[in-house]
């Protein structure tokens, strides 16, 4: 019982550190962009928001087809960023955009 136990123990240990030692991977990209079409939602500044979801595309098309560009995501990033800081959109959708715009650059840092 008492080796069940420890087992148990360690196989939950490995499984809670399991996230936090993998890198960030691409499945950011598509979470903004539901993230995106959700402010564009309840936001009448859809320019801005059209065109972030258009720079997020294009980047995470390319990607989809192993061409990774750093000018690419830099531009999917600053269209976020400028959604997140000079669109009027509800708080609650700003403050997941910035998470998004974390992960996005957490992505970038990575693949520097």
């Amino acid at each position: 019982m008492k080796k069940i136990c420890s087992a148990l123990c360690i196989f939950a240990g490995l499984a809670m550190a399991q996230p936090y030692g993998r890198p960030p991977r691409g499945e950011v990209f598509e979470r903004t962009q539901i993230d995106l079409a959700r402010a564009g939602q309840h936001s009448y500044d859809r320019r801005r928001i059209a065109k972030a979801q258009r720079e997020v595309g294009d980047f995470q098309r390319k990607l989809s087809y192993g061409r990774f560009s750093h000018r690419d995501l830099d531009r999917a990033i600053g269209a976020t960023d400028d959604v997140v800081r000079r669109a009027s959109i509800p708080p609650a959708d700003r403050d997941i955009l910035f998470r998004d715009l974390e992960g996005m650059r957490a992505f970038r840092a990575y693949r520097r």
